[in-house]
């Protein structure tokens, strides 16, 4: 369930080794059950932190790609975790709204209100062009732009990122954060990528344009 990008089920331990049939398994009765996008579009009103969002570690990189099995890739593109958050728009946008909040809570907690009221939620007021949703500071007022990406799934869940949030992330590394909001549904929470990007996750080109 976790390779798939959905909730683990509570009560039961992650076995370290098991067959490949399983995913099958689970693949074809998640499809037949209709569970992927109501596990996947599964909603919360989660409490905002006070005093921010503190960020978790993320995940190591792998050492081998996600693609490397070929059974496991298939079943993978047919159920495509990253592209299900991406149609789910209210999830997303929950996502943005949560850690919008949560940042001008962490700086009004630091004593700068002043900061807090400049955050702008840039995706929501002027569409998604920008290439990062959210305009943050730090505390000592140096800009940070956020890139939110929200799953139910665990921290593992691979998301897309597109060409142009890929092009900002290299242009203004020094301000490029991707922040990956995970386990919404249940109890959210965050960790932070800081490029250049390539350092922490495999980016597969996975979409081309053809122009005649």
């Amino acid at each position: 369930m976790q390779r798939l990008g959905l909730q683990s089920i509570r009560g039961y331990k992650p076995a370290s080794n098991f067959q490949t049939r399983l995913y099958e398994v689970i693949a074809d009765q998640l499809i037949a059950g209709n569970l992927l996008d109501r596990l996947s579009s599964e909603s919360s009103d989660p409490i905002i932190p006070s005093a921010g969002f503190a960020f978790e570690d993320p995940p190591p990189k792998s050492i081998t790609r996600p693609d490397s099995d070929p059974i496991i890739s298939r079943i993978l593109r047919e159920l495509d975790p990253a592209a299900r958050d991406a149609r789910l728009r209210a999830l997303g946008e929950d996502g943005e709204r949560f850690i919008f909040c949560a940042e001008q809570n962490r700086l009004s907690a630091a004593g700068r209100d002043d900061l807090s009221q400049k955050i702008r939620w840039v995706s929501k007021e002027d569409g998604d062009g920008a290439g990062f949703d959210i305009l943050s500071f730090s505390k000592l007022g140096e800009e940070r732009w956020l890139e939110v990406k929200t799953t139910n799934g665990p921290a593992s869940t691979p998301f897309w990122i597109s060409r142009n949030e890929l092009r900002v992330s290299v242009q203004r590394r020094d301000v490029f954060r991707l922040t990956r909001l995970y386990d919404f549904s249940r109890a959210p929470a965050a960790y932070q990528l800081t490029p250049p990007l390539q350092d922490h996750v495999h980016i597969t080109a996975w979409q081309y344009l053809a122009a005649p």
